[in-house]
């Protein structure tokens, strides 16, 4: 299962230039309202509080719903460009509890490295886990603990995953 598609990648494009054209809605309105204050009705109370609300719109705006899509658009370049490592292993546990990594949510994904030899105690078995990241947009494949796992990773984030 391939988690990144030229698909996602166009549309978190698209998403994002939409966001930044709202953006520049809400500059040029600011701007077309400060200029009609100032010249036309030449009131400088007005013309003060449309900076101020303004800035602050397009301030609130920029962080809550650009910012995160510009970080998702730069982990999703990287995902592209990076170099990734794959690894036959087996899935232990998955976390319903979101952490932020780059900008980005994501869930734990704990599994066990394969290998010829069996560990023969608990410090070995643990040596042997390793915390992977799980894209939080991206659905959760039915799992169940102990199955086999052929994962594709970018650093601990996953990109591909195939389950036997």
């Amino acid at each position: 299962m391939e988690l990144y598609r030229e698909e996602d990648f166009n549309a978190t494009k698209r998403m994002t230039l939409l966001r930044f054209a709202v953006l520049a809605v809400i500059l040029a309105a600011t701007i077309a309202l400060l200029v009609l204050f100032l010249n036309v009705w030449r009131n400088e109370i007005a013309a003060t509080l449309v900076c101020v609300l303004g800035a602050s719109a397009m301030y609130f705006y920029l962080s809550m719903k650009i910012l995160p899509w510009v970080h998702y658009w730069h982990y999703q370049a990287d995902m592209r460009r990076g170099r990734t490592h794959e690894m036959d292993c087996r899935f232990v546990s998955f976390s319903d509890a979101e952490r932020i990594s780059d900008g980005v949510a994501f869930h734990d994904f704990i599994v066990t490295l394969e290998g010829d030899d069996q560990p023969q105690t608990e410090e070995e078995e643990a040596d042997r886990q390793r915390l992977l990241l799980w894209d939080a947009d991206k659905p959760m494949p039915a799992l169940q603990p102990g199955q086999r796992l052929h994962v594709r990773s970018f650093g601990s984030y996953i990109i591909a995953l195939d389950a036997d």
